[in-house]
């Protein structure tokens, strides 16, 4: 399972310190909604399943089957 870090200032610590009670909280949970829109547009991009129907476990087996194309892959090109 992949394992991300992310580096912080003391003074950005400090800042955010001042609007919540708990960074590491609030970054899984900003993540994990992120990571919940992805699946589900995975979901219903190449599947006929509608995403706030199945269960956790179809969804991740419809994303591990599935191909798709990363963002750094896609053509950005808007001429």
């Amino acid at each position: 399972m992949p394992e991300y870090i992310i580096k912080i200032t003391d003074e950005e610590e400090k800042a955010l310190r001042t609007v919540m009670t708990d960074i590491q909280e609030w970054i899984e949970n900003a993540v994990g909604n992120r990571i919940h829109h992805a699946v589900s547009d995975v979901v219903r991009k190449c599947s006929d399943k509608n995403p706030d129907k199945i269960n956790e476990v179809e969804k991740m087996q419809i994303v591990k089957d599935a191909e798709v194309v990363f963002a750094e892959n896609k053509n950005n090109d808007l001429s």
